[in-house]
């Protein structure tokens, strides 16, 4: 079964191990003392996952990352009191909100495109 999904591997100095997980299915991960056996470790999990997805439960499998669509754009909800210290924030800095958040996000200093 051919799964392009996206793996991360990471080296944890608390287990003395390699983790290794798949970023489209919550939960599943592998272990391992190499990068590459945990890396083929988690491979192999997602495809078990996904056969007995399919034949016990009927469901199709999540859609890789690299094959979905972004729009750029996403909604928020945060508290009033957030939303409000951000305008103030962004209107001290003379940008929008929009591109104020974006800088928050991104650990960017913003600037002005004009």
């Amino acid at each position: 079964m051919d799964t392009h999904y996206t793996y991360r591997v990471e080296w944890s100095e608390d287990s003395v191990q390699y983790f290794a997980r798949c970023l489209e299915i919550d939960g599943l991960f592998a272990t391992a003392p190499t990068a590459q056996e945990a890396l083929a470790r988690a491979e192999a999990a997602v495809v078990a996952y996904l056969q007995e997805r399919e034949e016990v439960f009927g469901l199709e499998p999540p859609k890789p990352l690299s094959e979905r669509n972004f729009s750029g754009r996403f909604m928020v909800r945060m508290s009033r009191n957030l939303h409000a210290r951000l305008v103030m924030e962004a209107n001290e800095q003379a940008v929008s909100l929009n591109q104020w958040v974006l800088q928050k996000l991104t650990d960017r200093k913003p600037t002005l495109d004009w």
